[in-house]
C-alpha cells in the first residue's frame, strides 16, 4: 500500500536524522573534550570552538525535537484520551497530530521569514552568518510537519481498528531496555 511505502521511507529518513544527532553529539564532546584539555594543560584554546559548540547544540536539540514527534515522545497528558471509546481515540488522535503539525508548520514558515530578516548578520568568533544556525528551526519543524502527517495518513489508512493498538504505542512512551 502506498501509505506503507510512505511510512518506510519517513522511517529510514527518521535513522537518517537520529544518526546525524549522534554525530553532532560526537563532535560536540570532542570539541569540549578538547577545550578542557588545552585550557587545563596548556592554558589554550581555539578560537571560535565554544560558538561551535553551541551551534551543534543547536542542531541537536532542534533535530532531537523532530525525531521526538517522529516516535510521538513528546509531552502528553492521556488522562482523558484514555477514557474515551475506540472512535473516540481515534478522532483525537488525529487531532492531537494535526494540532502537532500544524504548530510546527507555523513555526516554520514564520522562522523563514525571521532567517530572511537576520540570517545574514555575522556571528562573532567563526564569522559565520547567522543562518547557518537559524536554519536548524524551518528544518527540525519541516520534519516534524513531515513526521506528524505521515502519522495522520497512516492513522486514516488503518481506521478506528488499527488505531487501537496503535494507539498504545504512539500514546505511551516506550520502555527502554537495557
Amino acid at each position: 500500500m502506498v501509505i506503507q511505502w510512505i511510512e518506510r521511507r519517513v522511517d529510514r529518513l527518521n535513522r537518517v536524522v537520529e544518526y546525524l544527532i549522534a554525530l553532532l553529539l560526537a563532535a560536540m564532546g570532542l570539541i569540549v573534550g578538547t577545550l578542557v584539555a588545552l585550557r587545563y594543560c596548556f592554558n589554550a584554546s581555539i578560537g571560535g570552538a565554544n560558538e561551535m559548540v553551541t551551534i551543534l547544540f543547536v542542531f541537536t536539540s532542534a533535530l532531537g525535537s523532530a525525531v521526538a514527534v517522529s516516535r510521538w515522545e513528546h509531552i502528553g497528558i492521556d488522562v482523558f484520551y484514555d477514557r474515551l471509546p475506540p472512535r473516540g481515540r481515534w478522532i483525537l488522535g488525529l487531532v492531537r497530530v494535526a494540532l502537532v503539525g500544524m504548530i510546527n508548520l507555523v513555526i516554520a514558515y514564520y522562522s523563514l521569514a525571521w532567517l530572511q530578516r537576520t540570517g545574514e548578520f555575522v556571528m562573532p568568533s567563526t564569522g559565520f552568518p547567522r543562518w547557518v544556525v537559524q536554519v536548524s528551526i524551518p528544518v527540525s519543524c519541516g520534519l516534524a510537519f513531515l513526521f506528524c502527517m505521515v502519522r495522520m495518513g497512516g492513522q486514516i489508512a488503518r481506521g478506528v481498528k488499527g488505531q487501537d493498538e496503535a494507539a498504545g504505542e504512539q500514546s505511551r512512551p516506550r520502555e527502554v531496555t537495557s
